[in-house]
C-alpha cells in the first residue's frame, strides 16, 4: 500500500512545485514527449484521422466560399495568417530563433479558434446526414448544400451546444447558416453581444444564470430528450479535436511557405494565452459567502466583478494563491514575541510571524479553537483572530486607477448581502493606498 502524499513528499519527488506555489516564471519540457503518430493513439485517434478531417474541409470548401463571402479569399478554407513580431523579440530579449504569432483571433466567421473545431463538427454532421438520406454523394460539388431543398432538409433535425460564447458562436452560425434548427445553451458570463450576434443569425440563444459546467449538463440533457438533435459535447469530442487538430497540418505548409525549419535540432515552442478568472491588474480574489441561494450569490458576485473589469474564476481555481489557515493578529504592546512562541508550540499553531506592526500567528483551520482559547486563557485579546485566505504571494500594484478599481471591487463585494468576507493578494504602498481611498 502506496503512503499517503505529502506536501513534502511531493515537494521532494517534484522541485518544479516550489516554483510553481511561489509564483515564478517558469519553463517545463514533459519528459514523455512522443511523436505525433504515437501521441494521438492516447485519444483514440490516428493520423489518418486528421487527413480525414482536413479533406473532409477541403470538400466544404466551395460551399464555405459561396455562404460566407469572407472566406472567399482562402477559397473556402477557414484559416489564419501566421506573422513574425521582432518588436515583441527584441523587448523579450530572446535571441535565438524567431517569434511567430498565429492570428486565429483573425478567423473568419466567428473570429477565434473555436471556428475550427466547431465548425468542423457541424459539417461533419450535415456530411453524414445528407449522405445517409442520398442527398449527397461522393464526387458532388458541395456548394449544392446551400440550395433551398438541402436547408429544408436540415431543418428537420437539430443541433445544441453549452458555451461561455465562442465555441456557441462557431457552432450556432454554422448551423443556422445550413439550416438546421440550432440552440446555444450559454452560462452567465457570456458575454452580451454574443448572445445578440446568434439571435441575428436565427439561432436560439438559453440563458442560465450559472457556470459553465452546469450549462453543459443541462445542454446535453436537453438535447437527449430530443428528436434528431446532435449535441457537441465540448468536454469528449473526437470531432472538435479533429478540427483543431488540423491546423497543425496546416501550420507545417505556412512554416515551409516562410522558410521556417522545425526539426529536432530547431523544436518549435507553442505559447498559449490563457486565464482562469480574477480581479483587474491580475489581482485574485477569494470571495466567502453563505447564502440560501447558491444562483443568486453566484449571479451577485459575477455581477461585481464584471462591472470592475474582473472575471468569476470556477471554484477553487485561485485558492492555489493562498493559505487556507487561522489567523491572528496582535499589538506588539499586548505580549511578547516569547510569550507568543510558548502559546505556538503549546496549542499547535504553525507559525509566529514579527513585523513593525506586530505579530501574526497563523495555524490549521481545525486548531484555530484551540489557539483561541489559549490566547484568551494567558490573557492576550487578538485585534483580529478569523479563517483567513492568506497570499501566498502578493501582486504589486502601483498604478493609481488599478487601485481604485480594486478597492471598488472590495467595497462592491463586501456590500452584497450574502458575502461574509473578501480576501485578495494585491500589495499597495502607503502612497498609492491613500490616492485608492481618497
Amino acid at each position: 500500500m502506496l503512503p499517503p502524499l505529502t506536501v513534502a513528499a511531493l515537494r521532494a519527488d517534484f522541485p518544479l512545485i516550489d516554483a510553481l506555489t511561489a509564483l515564478q516564471p517558469l519553463g517545463w519540457f514533459n519528459p514523455r514527449i512522443a511523436p505525433t503518430e504515437v501521441a494521438l493513439g492516447d485519444v483514440g485517434l490516428t493520423v489518418d484521422d486528421v487527413l480525414d478531417a482536413s479533406a473532409r474541409l477541403a470538400r466544404f470548401a466551395p460551399y464555405l466560399a459561396k455562404v460566407f463571402p469572407e472566406t472567399q479569399a482562402s477559397n473556402g478554407i477557414i484559416e489564419s495568417p501566421i506573422v513574425p513580431l521582432p518588436a515583441m523579440q527584441a523587448a523579450l530579449k530572446v535571441a535565438s530563433g524567431k517569434i511567430w504569432l498565429k492570428q486565429d483571433s483573425h478567423l473568419p466567421i466567428s473570429g477565434s479558434i473555436k471556428a475550427r473545431g466547431g465548425i468542423y463538427e457541424v459539417l461533419k454532421h450535415a456530411e453524414t446526414l445528407a449522405f445517409d438520406a442520398g442527398l449527397l454523394k461522393t464526387g458532388d460539388d458541395y456548394s449544392l448544400l446551400a440550395s433551398d431543398a438541402l436547408k429544408a432538409f436540415f431543418g428537420q433535425h437539430a443541433i445544441a451546444v453549452g458555451s461561455t460564447g465562442n465555441l456557441g458562436l462557431s457552432i450556432g452560425i454554422m448551423s443556422a447558416q445550413l439550416g438546421f434548427r440550432a440552440s446555444v445553451h450559454m452560462s452567465s458570463d457570456a458575454r452580451q453581444w454574443k448572445k445578440d450576434k446568434l439571435r441575428a443569425h436565427g439561432v436560439t440563444v438559453v440563458e442560465y444564470a450559472l457556470d459553465y459546467s452546469v450549462v453543459v449538463e443541462a445542454g446535453r440533457k436537453q438535447a437527449q430528450g430530443a428528436t434528431s438533435c446532435h449535441f457537441v459535447d465540448d468536454e469528449n469530442s473526437h470531432d472538435l479535436f479533429l478540427g483543431y487538430a488540423v491546423a497543425g497540418e496546416r501550420l507545417k505548409r505556412q512554416f515551409d511557405a516562410a522558410g521556417v525549419l522545425v526539426d529536432v535540432e530547431h523544436p518549435l515552442f507553442v505559447y498559449l494565452p490563457c486565464g482562469v478568472g480574477g480581479g483587474p491588474g491580475g489581482v485574485a480574489f477569494v470571495v466567502k459567502a453563505t447564502t440560501d441561494n447558491k444562483t443568486r450569490a453566484a449571479k451577485d458576485v459575477r455581477s461585481a466583478f464584471a462591472e470592475f473589469g474582473g472575471n468569476l474564476a470556477s471554484p477553487g481555481a485561485v485558492a492555489f494563491q493562498f493559505l487556507h489557515a487561522g489567523q491572528f493578529l496582535i499589538a506588539k504592546e499586548k505580549t511578547s514575541e516569547d510569550a507568543l512562541m510558548e502559546i505556538a508550540l503549546e496549542a499547535g499553531a504553525d507559525d509566529v510571524l514579527t513585523s513593525a506592526d506586530g505579530f501574526e500567528l497563523r495555524c490549521n483551520i481545525h486548531a484555530f479553537d484551540k489557539l483561541a482559547h489559549a490566547l484568551e486563557f494567558k490573557g492576550i485579546k487578538p485585534d483580529s483572530a478569523e479563517i483567513a485566505y492568506i497570499p501566498v504571494n502578493t501582486v504589486p500594484v502601483t498604478d493609481a486607477d488599478v487601485a481604485r478599481t480594486i478597492v471598488k471591487l472590495h467595497d462592491a463585494l463586501e456590500e452584497l448581502d450574502d458575502v461574509q468576507h473578501v480576501f485578495s493578494n494585491d500589495e499597495m504602498d502607503e502612497a498609492t493606498s491613500a490616492a485608492a481611498h481618497g
